[in-house]
């Protein structure tokens, strides 16, 4: 009810710009055009929104180009993508109760830019519009030829891709960008989804196997000889798709917002971006309602975003994703989390230093004062330590110095450290994430949870992970209230990997569960859900106090046969309180359920049907 009464708020007040006293800007008074860069236009239309107090701006439907060399510049920091001085269209910088509506416009974006950015905006909203780039930021060429013998596989690259050979090493590009094939896969061309066991296929650009690099030898123009590259060949009518690996190449995500409040997004096409869709980052309430991330009409690509379609980082209020569409990404659905900074150095006895550790992180907006911080062990992911910020000091992007009223004798070096009060509750519903490399849906908050009424479709990986780390990523935190309940799942989990075979993976990542009987994850509910997989696992589950699965119906597809046929159904280890009942199972490994010695006294399993 709470958030229903928010968006109904926020309904209401875009509603009421609709007085006929209200300041509407039409962007066709600044010279806006189809045949010249539409960028200058755009800005003198926003200037004169901010100048004017208007409440809304319009851009007459039409396909506008969109270039740097004249587009605003801000240094952005960007997390979980690039930080960089960027080259920005519609710069939305402390906004009030404003609109942009598109009417179904096209913007076709120029080399690294970044479309939009919200940046320290308050009841903002942005709808009708569709976003896409001139050309990509991958490249993608289609297999028409292989040669078991001399292991060689020939790729046609279409003309809309840039690509150079340097002493037969492929090289891909754009306007202000070149990139090498690191970070490469195939994907079926009839399906437009990830190859069935795609990790068997990657290339490296080091093969082992012969200890030499590979080859890229060009047969005339578009058509190129992979030599040198794996050992199993791809298979003719399969498309490979590169990003490339050399950062950085993260740069353009479509829409940034950031340090802002109450902003919704509706009827939003993002055909392609150069990183993310949609990037928020120490914002509150967010509210996306028919955005799609997705493939543009009658187009031969494979690929719409290059990172996740939507990715959210210590933010607060509510976030909430209803009746979009997330398909082809090159990495997750959704990804709503906080950041465990590493705690590097004990300043004073009430001064700590910390370390955004992963170099796509940044502590720019990690804390404030007044904000509660808590301090955990970096084996075990137990939380010891709270105490409130007085001061904080940031040293640049990656390093700040936390001051407390508080005596912090105690901590210890490397342990992790979180801001516990910037953690939105998170809504997914009615909604579809299909064909994506990576996973669907990554959630880490420590406020409540509902993912409902949703499909994942062929994913590469698992369709929902409930993570939260100190090793890599650094995402925090354990969550405390999730309810994943009539969803579809189908054919999830297609490419070998073992650490991703899991339909819903709760997988936090710490050294030595054995070593606590604290639990990082609690109350979780996975109910009434429809799963049919050619694989056998469903749900494996570590570290969780309070783990329900009832009602839930599971079959086994013919689609593939099962990469991972030793896996069970559901698999539980170091849990508490687990229910496992009323569940319907049908395949040759029905109603499998595994359990660890350290669980078993806390499981219960009753009353489920094997239908096999």
């Amino acid at each position: 009810m709470k958030h229903f009464l928010k968006i109904l708020f926020i309904v209401l007040l875009f509603s009421s710009c609709s007085k006929k006293d209200e300041k509407v800007i039409n962007a066709n008074d600044f010279g806006l055009s189809e045949k010249t860069d539409a960028t200058i236009a755009i800005r003198k239309a926003l200037e004169a929104c901010k100048n004017q107090s208007a409440h809304k701006l319009i851009i007459p439907k039409g396909r506008y180009e969109f270039y740097p060399d004249r587009a605003t510049e801000q240094y952005c920091v960007t997390s979980n993508n690039d930080n960089s001085l960027k080259k920005i269209a519609f710069q939305l910088k402390d906004f009030r109760d404003f609109e942009i509506d598109g009417q179904g416009s096209v913007f076709i974006f120029h080399g690294n830019m970044l479309p939009f950015n919200v940046d320290g905006a308050k009841n903002v909203r942005i709808k009708n519009i569709n976003i896409d780039w001139k050309k990509p930021f991958y490249l993608q060429g289609l297999v028409v030829a292989t040669d078991k013998k001399n292991k060689t596989f020939d790729i046609e690259i279409d003309t809309s891709y840039s690509y150079h050979l340097e002493k037969d090493i492929l090289f891909f590009g754009g306007d202000g960008w070149s990139q090498d094939i690191g970070y490469n896969q195939f994907f079926d061309s009839k399906t437009r989804a990830s190859v069935y066991n795609a990790e068997k296929y990657e290339l490296d650009t080091w093969n082992p196997l012969i200890n030499t690099q590979y080859g890229a030898k060009e047969l005339r123009k578009g058509l190129v000889r992979i030599t040198d590259s794996i050992a199993v060949l791809p298979k003719v009518g399969w498309v490979w798709i590169i990003k490339g690996c050399k950062n950085p190449n993260r740069l353009s995500p479509a829409l940034r917002i950031f340090g802002s409040k109450d902003i919704v997004l509706s009827h939003i096409n993002i055909y392609h971006a150069g990183g993310m869709g949609v990037l928020g980052e120490r914002s509150e309430n967010i509210f996306l309602n028919t955005v799609k991330v997705m493939l543009p009409p009658n187009s031969k690509r494979i690929i719409s975003t290059t990172a996740d379609a939507t990715h959210f980082v210590n933010c607060r209020g509510h976030i909430e994703i209803d009746s979009c569409f997330f398909e082809n990404m090159l990495d997750d659905g959704s990804n709503v989390h906080g950041i465990y900074g590493k705690l590097t150095k004990i300043v004073n006895k009430h001064t700590i230093e910390i370390n955004a550790v992963h170099f796509q992180q940044d502590l720019l907006a990690f804390a404030a004062t007044g904000d509660t911080i808590k301090v955990y062990n970096n084996q075990t992911l137990e939380e010891y330590k709270t105490l409130i910020v007085k001061e904080l000091r940031y040293v640049n992007e990656h390093y700040a110095e936390l001051t407390f009223a508080e005596d912090i004798s105690g901590l210890k070096l490397n342990s992790g450290v979180e801001n516990y009060n910037w953690y939105p509750s998170f809504t997914i519903k009615n909604s579809t994430i299909k064909n994506n490399r990576a996973r669907g849906i990554l959630v880490s908050t420590r406020k409540k949870v509902i993912i409902e009424n949703n499909r994942f479709l062929n994913l590469r990986m698992s369709a929902i992970c409930i993570a939260g780390d100190m090793n890599f990523w650094f995402e925090s935190g354990g969550v405390k209230d999730v309810t994943i309940r009539n969803n579809y799942f189908l054919d999830c989990c297609t490419s070998g990997e073992a650490i991703c075979g899991s339909i819903v993976h709760i997988a936090p990542i710490f050294p030595h569960p054995e070593k606590t009987d604290h639990c990082y994850h609690n109350n979780i509910l996975i109910e009434n859900n429809t799963i049919e997989t050619f694989d056998n696992s469903f749900i494996d589950a570590l570290s969780v106090n309070g783990l329900i699965v009832k009602g839930n119906t599971i079959k086994q597809t013919n689609t593939f046969k099962p990469l991972l046929p030793g896996k069970s159904n559901i698999d539980i280890k170091y849990c508490k309180n687990v229910v496992i009942e009323h569940n319907k199972y049908k395949g040759k490994l029905a109603g499998k359920v595994e359990v660890d010695r350290a669980s078993k006294s806390n499981v219960k399993i009753s009353n489920n049907i094997d239908l096999y």
